[in-house]
């Protein structure tokens, strides 16, 4: 799950820079990365906060905080900046709470084991049929509805009105009105 504030000709301001003192290109570059980390933060607490049914943290929770972070590129064909959740630390079986747990609510099947519930997903092997037989015999007790916490787009697009856009036109404006000062 990635976002881009795309900037098509990052890569022609920052080859300006360069040609006119190296050091504002690394001023703009410090800049736009401390910009992206107020949203990176951002994230971060909205992925720490409880759910509505009051689970307030876990493996798979901190796997996402960790995998929260903002790289800024002058590349090409991949100029800007990037901030970017990865899945990739997630506990084995929770690999999509990534795009889950980022909607407002998602539904899941629960099994019963004893007196203990275990939540379980269906292999794309298994037919209805057979999901219907396994309701029947009671082994799969209910499908639940369970509280999201969109926790990336609309972070994002809060902190982006909020008060990014105008600091990241800020650093470009200041890089190149250094270029045109000297």
């Amino acid at each position: 799950m990635g976002i881009s504030l795309d900037a098509s000709d990052f890569y022609r301001v920052k080859a300006e820079l360069d040609a006119f003192d190296p050091a504002l290109t690394r001023s703009l570059r410090k800049n736009l990365k401390l910009r992206g980390l107020s949203i990176t933060e951002a994230i971060k607490e909205k992925l720490r906060e409880p759910t509505p049914e009051g689970n307030a943290s876990g493996p798979g929770r901190d796997a996402l905080i960790a995998g929260t972070h903002v790289t800024v590129s002058f590349g090409v064909r991949s100029g800007g900046v990037k901030i970017v959740t990865s899945g990739s630390g997630l506990p084995a079986g929770h690999a999509a709470l990534l795009k889950v747990y980022n909607l407002a609510s998602f539904r899941h099947p629960v099994f019963e084991s004893g007196r203990q519930s275990v939540t379980r997903t269906f292999t794309s092997k298994e037919s209805k049929s057979q999901k219907k037989q396994r309701v029947r015999s009671g082994e799969l007790a209910a499908w639940v509805t369970e509280s999201g916490n969109p926790f990336f787009d609309k972070v994002i697009e809060k902190e982006l009105t909020r008060h990014l856009l105008h600091d990241m036109e800020g650093a470009l404006d200041e890089a190149i009105a250094a270029i045109g000062g000297r």
